[in-house]
């Protein structure tokens, strides 16, 4: 039921997101917390185990580490609790060795193709600075708890189950272990921190925090068990689920294009041009990635192949760059999407139309939006 509902959410669009490939690793995490703290199982290879779930985080959205941390600060103090000190302590070693192995492993590959400066450049230093607002810490704080309300109410359902799941935690009369309470509600905490306190609320970004619903559920399942019999409770569960699986599905906001025809895209008109192209090459101009690349099975020739949710004045080198690649003639097709805010702006892009013609137009409908898209071949 809990997959049924995340499926269904309006966060989880279009696919592909980093929230969406974290999103098994901090059900994973939490998981294995409980799990820890009720059959007081700490052994070694669960902190490797939760250091290298860590690790891979660190390398597809760092800003997702808070629930990590809290992790690792509660399972060092449960230790703590129990009086063993010397083993909270080789407890850390073991999770940031665990946590190292993923981390090391990404490091050798951009060392072995020399590219480590290019990595640390982009996803460490552009990531810490291209994203943020430059607002005041009180109105970061204001604009995180405005945007995660805000999200949750996107979803009845989840606001709902992530409500409950709380009463859960503060009441301790189902999960009656305080550390695992205590983690639940740090864990979210933090999480919330690390996502939204850039002060940016894109949708996307809730998806991570939908693993928490099934704390909902339990605390549902656990006040219905007490008037219905086992047998009956299991039937109950086995019929809800049946109807959630299919219900939330069909609400999902990506229904609506799962039976459009290729003829519809934008992407595949354009690759039947490209691929009649012996040594092919493509730009996708100053937009995210659209999919051509992937339609096209192009792996791009430049640097700046795309550009980020970034303004210029942020981060001026991704259409300098791009700029220099058309002026350059480094590609041989380039793909110009307008909207009505950008329509005819594809005139004045710099050198554009004196080394390139357009070949193509063609007119899509995403996301309630009419899009324009041109693609432009070399002369």
């Amino acid at each position: 039921m809990t997959l049924a509902i995340i499926s269904g959410s309006i966060s989880f669009v279009q696919g592909g997101s980093a929230e969406e490939f974290c999103l098994p690793f901090v059900a994973s995490s939490v998981y294995f917390f409980i799990k820890i703290i009720n059959e007081n199982d700490f052994r070694k290879k669960y902190l490797l185990i939760n250091g290298a779930i860590a690790g891979c985080v660190s390398l597809i959205k760092f800003n997702l580490l808070g629930l990590w941390f809290i992790w690792m600060a509660l399972y060092f103090f449960k230790l703590i609790s129990l009086k063993e000190i010397k083993k909270a302590f080789i407890s850390c070693v073991y999770f940031l060795v665990g946590m190292f192995i993923p981390i090391f492993i990404s490091i050798l590959y951009f060392v072995i193709n020399g590219a480590l400066r290019d990595y640390y450049d982009v996803y460490i230093t552009f990531n810490l600075t291209a994203y943020s607002t430059t607002i005041d810490l009180k109105t970061r704080i204001l604009n995180m708890f405005s945007a995660i309300f805000q999200q949750m109410k996107y979803n009845r359902t989840i606001y709902i189950l992530l409500c409950l799941g709380f009463v859960n935690c503060l009441t301790t009369k189902i999960l009656k272990n305080i550390w695992i309470n205590i983690f639940i509600l740090l864990s979210f905490i933090f999480l919330m921190i690390g996502v939204y306190i850039g002060g940016l609320p894109f949708i996307y970004y809730f998806l991570c925090f939908e693993a928490y619903i099934i704390f909902g559920f339990i605390f549902v399942f656990s006040i219905v068990q007490n008037y219905l019999s086992s047998q009956t409770l299991a039937i109950c569960i086995l019929c809800g689920g049946m109807i959630f699986s299919v219900h939330y599905p069909l609400k999902s906001p990506n229904r609506g294009y799962m039976n459009i025809p290729q003829s519809a895209y934008a992407q595949y008109i354009f690759k039947d041009i490209i691929d009649k192209s012996k040594n092919k090459t493509l730009l996708n101009y100053d937009n995210l990635d659209g999919g051509f690349y992937t339609t096209c099975n192009i792996v791009p020739n430049v640097k700046y192949f795309m550009r980020q949710n970034v303004g210029y004045d942020r981060y001026p080198q991704i259409i300098d760059g791009q700029r220099e690649a058309i002026k350059n003639k480094e590609i041989e097709f380039v793909v110009i999407r307008e909207y009505k805010d950008t329509i005819g702006y594809r005139k004045n892009i710099p050198y554009l139309n004196d080394n390139y013609k357009e070949i193509k137009k063609f007119k899509q409908l995403y996301e309630g939006m009419d899009f324009t898209y041109y693609l432009y071949c070399l002369k």
